[in-house]
């Protein structure tokens, strides 16, 4: 009988036991250590700011439940400073290689257009032998001043040109065409550069120098501003102020798990699109005018490599030049006479110094123009530019769609893909079932995550300058390209611009992103109805609710070893009396 009573004792103190075991944990014997070593490893702070256990009634602004927390509000504000810092550094790391690449090769075009321009000086300049050396200082200036128009400044090609040729006229007059003397007086050299479009001693050469160097030049000036304005609206993206919704929203989503005990919960990835694509609605605003950008940079590129050579277009200087001239031997005597009636004949200079702004004396007589033309010299740049530009323009079109995947390259390996539950900004959950919202600042009418109010002036400015670049391009080169060419940069690129897909990274897809039928949702089009045409309605897909799982708490449960090893005895001796 004693046995009988003992064993039912047994049974009884295990049963109580473990039911105390279980409910230990709802009195109060949750710890934050979990939480203390997350706020340390990710340099949120340091540990001591972590309470040992979690506590009631504490003052917090975003990260508000039910129930104790591991979080207080200087923790809060740490968990504010760090969302904040981890989605900057993220978002530079985006943009970093776009950027990198138009640095770099601005850098590469501005080394190669100077060699090119040296070299361009040596083989023009080679045209003259030591009689003509007071020509040299003339083609250098013509370079010098072709070079400056590239580079932006207040220079037109015209004027470059038609300025070389008022200058080197005195000089074949008197060393080729005649034999005058060699240092002729300032007067009579004035007036033969006054003269000279009248007289026009070099025919139709001078323009038809200006028209070859016309479109390349444009074309290279073109390319040197576009790619400090596409750099310029890169760093416009990492001065982008973040709203104070935005801040709140990240900060929900990032580390209010933590204050619960769930460092490990992942948000939901619908969920991290909608606070992402809220937060950089100003961003994804750039996405049209950056994709017109990178058509101008492929339509630049390919036309100083191909029609519009650049490299040819400097190295044929040397043979308009020579034609020119070759053209005034011809007419030597109309030219005499026409310079004599107009500005008489040359007086040798009484201080026997030639004084000219441009050149400076020679006693050189004139000599026979030697006979030159373009040799192989000029391969090597050729090949140096045009493969360049060529490698530059596929590369960068790469990054056609940076600002539209910008929220999801951020969301990837932070949201929770094909996870059994995932965190909503409230509770965990098996999925987001909220409505996911595309890009842009119209879309974020229907996020419920965040609230957009205004513009951002900083990226509406940077937005507003590459569209007024754009169009400049457009009315300053007309028929310079191909019709295919402008017709795409005009409506935007003929990808992604009427319709969107997965490739382009409208409404987040991104290229390479993992489809989730989350993503479906971002169709706002009303059914029945699409772009003002009656369509079918779409079925909506059967899903399939997940089996309820247990989750984890994240928090750590302390058990008595006293109360383990009791019912460790009690066990024993019940097995011992059966």
């Amino acid at each position: 009988m004693f046995r009988g009573q003992l064993h039912h004792f047994v049974f009884w103190w295990i049963l109580a036991t473990v039911g105390l075991l279980v409910t230990v944990p709802g009195v109060g014997t949750y710890t934050c250590h979990e939480v203390q070593t997350a706020f340390q490893m990710r340099q949120i702070g340091p540990w001591k700011l972590v309470p040992e256990t979690p506590e009631t009634d504490v003052d917090l602004q975003v990260c508000k439940h039910q129930g104790p927390t591991c979080c207080t509000r200087k923790m809060e504000d740490s968990y504010q400073a760090a969302v904040l810092r981890d989605i900057l550094q993220h978002m530079q790391s985006h943009i970093y290689e776009p950027m990198f690449l138009l640095i770099r090769h601005g850098a590469d075009l501005q080394d190669n257009f100077e060699s090119l321009i040296s070299f361009s000086i040596d083989f023009t300049g080679s045209l003259f032998d030591r009689s003509m050396a007071d020509v040299q200082p003339l083609v250098s200036q013509l370079f010098a001043n072709l070079s400056l128009y590239v580079l932006g400044g207040n220079v037109t090609v015209d004027s470059a040109v038609q300025h070389f040729y008022d200058s080197l006229f005195p000089f074949v007059y008197l060393r080729m065409l005649t034999q005058g003397p060699a240092l002729p007086d300032v007067e009579w050299t004035q007036c033969m550069r006054s003269i000279r479009r009248t007289v026009e001693p070099f025919g139709l050469y001078p323009g038809e120098l200006v028209k070859g160097l016309a479109g390349s030049l444009l074309a290279g000036r073109a390319m040197k501003r576009a790619v400090a304005e596409g750099a310029e609206v890169l760093t416009a993206t990492e001065k982008v102020l973040l709203s104070r919704d935005c801040e709140r929203a990240l900060l929900r989503m990032m580390y209010c798990p933590h204050c619960r005990g769930l460092t490990l919960i992942q948000p939901c990835e619908g969920y991290c699109l909608n606070v992402l694509r809220g937060c950089l609605a100003h961003i994804s605003e750039l996405d049209d005018p950056w994709r017109r950008y990178l058509t101008v940079l492929k339509v630049l590129s390919g036309a100083m490599a191909g029609d519009h050579d650049l490299e040819l277009a400097l190295l044929g200087v040397r043979t308009q030049i020579r034609e020119a001239i070759l053209h005034a031997k011809l007419h030597a005597s109309n030219i005499s006479a026409a310079v004599e009636m107009m500005c008489g004949q040359p007086k040798e200079t009484v201080t026997g110094e030639y004084s000219s702004p441009e050149t400076p004396a020679s006693p050189s007589l004139s000599t026979p123009l030697p006979s030159a033309s373009l040799t192989n010299e000029t391969e090597p740049f050729v090949s140096q530019l045009s493969t360049l530009l060529r490698d530059f323009s596929r590369r960068i079109q790469h990054y056609k769609t940076i600002f539209t995947t910008l929220p999801e390259a951020l969301c990837q390996g932070v949201a929770a893909v094909d996870a059994f539950s995932c965190w909503n900004g409230a509770d965990v959950v098996d999925s987001y079932t909220g409505h996911v919202v595309g890009n842009g600042l119209q879309a974020q009418k229907l996020n419920p995550e965040v609230k957009v109010r205004h513009a951002d002036p900083t990226l509406a400015e940077a937005k507003a300058k590459l569209e007024n670049f754009i169009q400049e391009v457009l009315d300053t080169t007309p028929g310079l390209y191909s019709v295919w060419s402008w017709a795409e940069l005009s409506s935007g690129g003929t990808e992604g611009s009427a319709e969107c897909d997965d490739e382009d990274g409208c409404q987040g897809s991104g290229v390479g992103a993992p489809k989730n039928p989350e993503n479906e949702k971002t169709d706002t089009s009303q059914d029945g109805v699409h772009d003002g045409k009656k369509v079918p309605p779409k079925t909506p897909p059967t899903v399939h609710p997940r089996k309820d799982r247990p989750r984890d708490t994240g928090c750590t449960m302390a058990t008595s070893p006293t109360l383990l090893a009791a019912t460790a005895f009690l066990l024993g001796l019940q097995w011992y009396f059966m």
